[in-house]
């Protein structure tokens, strides 16, 4: 039963992953943030099935999408000039009151199905909020920075 669980788990995460939007933007990855997803799924994959650890992967991977997401849009600012800045601040903070709503419609949704499997799904669904908005913000970043060098 367990090993079933835990499959079963592991294919939802991953065909949710697959149906989130991705960004309007080209995205690169940083073998930090590759790392985060690989941990996440190690961590997974050695929580033997047991509930608490597995939302414990999912806290430390959304966190550390969370550091990542803050990093890229303190390295924004500063390459940003002042009108700009204000409309960063201003997307960030909408796009925060959005992380909240999805957070408690997920939370909502998936708590409301039958099983402890679906806990472990709306906590991948924030991690992937995070790690998307993480990634939009570097790409933007990177970019900015990348203007005057030659192609």
């Amino acid at each position: 039963m367990r090993h079933f669980i835990f499959t079963f788990c592991l294919l939802l995460l991953s065909a949710l992953s697959v149906a989130q939007p991705s960004p309007t933007i080209a995205v690169s990855a940083t073998p930090e943030q590759y790392r985060i997803d690989t941990t996440y799924r190690e961590c997974l994959y050695t929580s033997e099935n047991q509930v608490y650890q597995m939302m414990g992967c999912g806290d430390k991977a959304r966190d550390s999408w969370d550091v990542q997401l803050e990093k890229y849009y303190n390295l924004l600012m500063t390459v940003l000039i002042a009108g700009e800045r204000e409309k960063l601040k201003t997307a960030q903070k909408k796009w925060e009151q959005y992380k909240d709503s999805e957070y408690a419609f997920a939370g909502t949704t998936y708590y409301n199905l039958q099983g402890p499997v679906w806990k472990i799904v709306a906590l991948d669904r924030e991690v992937e909020v995070v790690k998307h908005r993480a990634m939009e913000l570097k790409t933007y970043y990177e970019l900015l920075t990348e203007k005057n060098q030659d192609y």
